[in-house]
């Protein structure tokens, strides 16, 4: 069965390389559960962390920052349980991505999100969304697993009116005949 006859492959093919960005997030460490699930049983994963010193006001922080993204990646090892490569790059995350995934050919790329607003998202600029964007393979967005009924950190929408009005019309039950937008009244 062919996927891409252009390249040659096949569906065996598609997850052997399997490139998880680690940042110690509860979205990043989905995305490992998720890149260990996905890829193929004699397929590659790799792990890659980024340290971004550059982001800090002083040498001290630029070590902290350093220190924690090798303790993600130390974390995200043990959450692996399974043979992986594992990489702490220094520099700024998207470029080290994709880098990464070009270098190794990777078939799927998965991301955590931190459940940032789609604006805020676009003015602070957001891993995941460059990653859809700029992704030379198909890419994985991964969410930290909630608690039934309850966005991670509150509401997506923040504590504006229509954000409580939003939260409130998503938070109600569900049924077949309920599939209305609230925008659509």
């Amino acid at each position: 069965m062919g996927v891409d006859p252009q390249n040659g492959a096949t569906a065996q093919d598609v997850l052997r390389r399997v490139l998880c960005g680690v940042d110690g997030s509860t979205a990043g460490e989905e995305a490992v559960r998720q890149g260990v699930r996905l890829r193929a049983p004699d397929g590659r994963l790799l792990l890659l962390a980024v340290a971004t010193p550059a982001a800090a006001a002083h040498v001290e922080a630029a070590v902290a920052l350093e220190q924690r993204a090798a303790d993600a990646l130390r974390q995200a090892e043990r959450d692996a349980g399974t043979d992986c490569e594992s990489h702490l790059l220094v520099g700024e995350p998207v470029a080290c991505l994709l880098a990464a995934a070009r270098e190794h050919r990777t078939s799927l790329i998965a991301v955590g999100t931190n459940g940032t607003s789609r604006l805020g998202g676009i003015l602070a600029g957001s891993v995941a969304t460059a990653m859809l964007h700029r992704a030379p393979c198909s890419v994985l967005i991964a969410r930290p697993r909630r608690v039934a009924g309850r966005f991670p950190g509150g509401s997506p929408w923040g504590s504006t009116a229509p954000g409580r009005r939003a939260s409130r019309w998503l938070s109600r039950p569900s049924s077949a005949s309920a599939c209305m937008s609230p925008w659509s009244r």
